[in-house]
Protein backbone atom coordinates (compact mmCIF):
# COMPACT_ATOMS: atom_id res chain seq x y z
CA UNK A 1 0.00 0.00 0.00
CA UNK A 2 1.27 3.46 -0.85
CA UNK A 3 0.09 6.65 0.79
CA UNK A 4 2.11 9.39 -0.85
CA UNK A 5 3.09 11.99 1.68
CA UNK A 6 3.21 15.50 0.28
CA UNK A 7 3.13 17.30 3.63
CA UNK A 8 5.90 16.62 6.12
CA UNK A 9 5.72 17.82 9.70
CA UNK A 10 9.00 17.86 11.60
CA UNK A 11 9.48 18.32 15.32
CA UNK A 12 12.65 18.20 17.36
CA UNK A 13 12.21 16.72 20.83
CA UNK A 14 14.31 17.31 23.94
CA UNK A 15 13.70 15.69 27.32
CA UNK A 16 15.51 17.52 30.11
CA UNK A 17 15.32 18.40 33.79
CA UNK A 18 17.50 20.67 35.92
CA UNK A 19 19.63 21.59 32.86
CA UNK A 20 20.46 17.93 32.20
CA UNK A 21 19.47 16.48 28.80
CA UNK A 22 18.14 12.92 28.97
CA UNK A 23 17.03 12.41 25.37
CA UNK A 24 17.00 14.10 21.98
CA UNK A 25 14.88 13.07 19.03
CA UNK A 26 13.24 14.02 15.78
CA UNK A 27 9.68 13.24 14.78
CA UNK A 28 8.34 13.37 11.23
CA UNK A 29 4.73 12.57 10.58
CA UNK A 30 1.62 13.37 8.63
CA UNK A 31 -0.85 11.40 6.57
CA UNK A 32 -1.93 12.73 3.19
CA UNK A 33 -4.88 10.97 1.56
CA UNK A 34 -4.36 10.83 -2.22
CA UNK A 35 -8.09 10.48 -3.01
CA UNK A 36 -9.34 13.47 -1.01
CA UNK A 37 -6.11 15.50 -1.38
CA UNK A 38 -6.28 16.41 2.31
CA UNK A 39 -4.26 15.86 5.45
CA UNK A 40 -6.00 13.51 7.82
CA UNK A 41 -5.77 10.94 10.54
CA UNK A 42 -4.75 7.44 9.54
CA UNK A 43 -7.96 6.20 11.19
CA UNK A 44 -10.01 8.39 8.79
CA UNK A 45 -8.73 6.55 5.71
CA UNK A 46 -10.61 3.42 4.67
CA UNK A 47 -8.11 0.63 4.05
CA UNK A 48 -8.40 -3.12 3.57
CA UNK A 49 -8.16 -5.14 6.80
CA UNK A 50 -5.03 -6.92 5.52
CA UNK A 51 -3.14 -3.78 4.45
CA UNK A 52 0.57 -3.81 5.28
CA UNK A 53 2.59 -0.65 5.85
CA UNK A 54 6.12 -2.01 6.06
CA UNK A 55 7.54 -0.56 2.84
CA UNK A 56 10.28 2.00 3.23
CA UNK A 57 9.61 5.29 1.49
CA UNK A 58 12.48 7.42 0.25
CA UNK A 59 11.89 10.97 1.48
CA UNK A 60 13.96 13.97 0.53
CA UNK A 61 16.18 15.29 3.31
CA UNK A 62 14.85 18.11 5.45
CA UNK A 63 15.34 21.63 4.13
CA UNK A 64 17.81 23.83 5.95
CA UNK A 65 15.43 26.64 6.89
CA UNK A 66 17.40 29.48 8.43
CA UNK A 67 16.11 31.42 11.42
CA UNK A 68 16.57 34.63 9.48
CA UNK A 69 13.43 36.76 9.35
CA UNK A 70 14.98 39.65 7.39
CA UNK A 71 13.02 40.63 4.31
CA UNK A 72 9.93 38.72 5.41
CA UNK A 73 6.53 40.32 4.84
CA UNK A 74 4.07 40.46 7.76
CA UNK A 75 0.77 38.83 6.71
CA UNK A 76 -1.53 38.46 9.75
CA UNK A 77 -1.76 37.66 13.47
CA UNK A 78 -3.49 34.71 15.11
CA UNK A 79 -4.39 34.48 18.79
CA UNK A 80 -4.37 30.84 19.99
CA UNK A 81 -7.93 29.84 20.89
CA UNK A 82 -9.32 26.86 22.80
CA UNK A 83 -10.13 25.05 19.52
CA UNK A 84 -6.42 25.27 18.56
CA UNK A 85 -5.34 23.22 21.60
CA UNK A 86 -4.65 19.51 21.85
CA UNK A 87 -5.13 17.37 24.97
CA UNK A 88 -1.83 18.65 26.40
CA UNK A 89 -3.24 22.18 26.20
CA UNK A 90 -0.68 23.47 23.73
CA UNK A 91 -1.38 24.32 20.12
CA UNK A 92 -2.06 21.20 18.06
CA UNK A 93 0.46 20.45 15.32
CA UNK A 94 -2.10 20.52 12.52
CA UNK A 95 -3.18 24.05 13.47
CA UNK A 96 0.31 25.30 12.56
CA UNK A 97 -0.21 23.88 9.06
CA UNK A 98 -3.44 25.90 8.88
CA UNK A 99 -1.55 29.04 9.92
CA UNK A 100 0.93 28.46 7.11
CA UNK A 101 -1.82 27.85 4.56
CA UNK A 102 -3.58 31.06 5.61
CA UNK A 103 -0.68 33.35 4.61
CA UNK A 104 -2.08 33.04 1.07
CA UNK A 105 -5.45 34.15 -0.29
CA UNK A 106 -8.02 31.91 -1.99
CA UNK A 107 -7.14 33.69 -5.24
CA UNK A 108 -3.49 32.68 -4.82
CA UNK A 109 -4.55 29.03 -4.42
CA UNK A 110 -6.73 29.35 -7.55
CA UNK A 111 -3.49 29.91 -9.47
CA UNK A 112 -1.05 27.74 -7.46
CA UNK A 113 -1.04 24.14 -6.23
CA UNK A 114 0.92 23.12 -3.13
CA UNK A 115 3.57 20.57 -4.08
CA UNK A 116 5.41 20.42 -0.78
CA UNK A 117 5.05 21.74 2.73
CA UNK A 118 7.72 21.40 5.38
CA UNK A 119 7.26 22.61 8.93
CA UNK A 120 9.83 22.94 11.70
CA UNK A 121 8.48 23.41 15.22
CA UNK A 122 10.66 25.71 17.29
CA UNK A 123 8.67 26.83 20.35
CA UNK A 124 5.34 25.61 21.76
CA UNK A 125 2.33 27.94 21.77
CA UNK A 126 -0.40 28.05 24.39
CA UNK A 127 -3.89 29.50 24.85
CA UNK A 128 -3.87 33.27 24.42
CA UNK A 129 -0.48 33.46 22.68
CA UNK A 130 -0.36 35.76 19.67
CA UNK A 131 1.46 34.38 16.63
CA UNK A 132 2.42 36.81 13.85
CA UNK A 133 2.73 35.13 10.46
CA UNK A 134 5.34 36.20 7.89
CA UNK A 135 6.28 35.05 4.39
CA UNK A 136 9.09 35.56 1.90
CA UNK A 137 9.10 34.47 -1.75
CA UNK A 138 12.00 32.58 -3.27
CA UNK A 139 10.78 31.85 -6.80
CA UNK A 140 8.36 28.92 -6.65
CA UNK A 141 8.76 28.49 -2.89
CA UNK A 142 7.95 30.58 0.16
CA UNK A 143 9.66 30.66 3.53
CA UNK A 144 7.07 31.10 6.28
CA UNK A 145 7.56 32.00 9.93
CA UNK A 146 5.28 32.24 12.93
CA UNK A 147 6.65 34.55 15.62
CA UNK A 148 5.22 34.92 19.13
CA UNK A 149 4.69 38.34 20.74
CA UNK A 150 7.83 37.88 22.86
CA UNK A 151 9.90 37.58 19.66
CA UNK A 152 10.45 33.82 19.92
CA UNK A 153 9.93 31.88 16.70
CA UNK A 154 7.14 29.31 17.05
CA UNK A 155 7.47 27.74 13.58
CA UNK A 156 9.54 27.94 10.45
CA UNK A 157 8.35 26.43 7.23
CA UNK A 158 8.65 26.18 3.51
CA UNK A 159 5.87 25.80 0.95
CA UNK A 160 6.69 24.87 -2.65
CA UNK A 161 4.20 25.56 -5.44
Amino acid sequence: MHIYTIFRIWQDLKVSADNEIYALGRLESCVFHPDTQKIGKLSDIEMPQDAVCDEETALAPFAKIKRDLSGMEYVYSHRVQYSDLDKSRHMANLRYVNLMENVFSPEFYDQHCVKELELHYVTQSFYGDEIKMYKKSDGNSYQIAGVKADGNIAILGMMVF
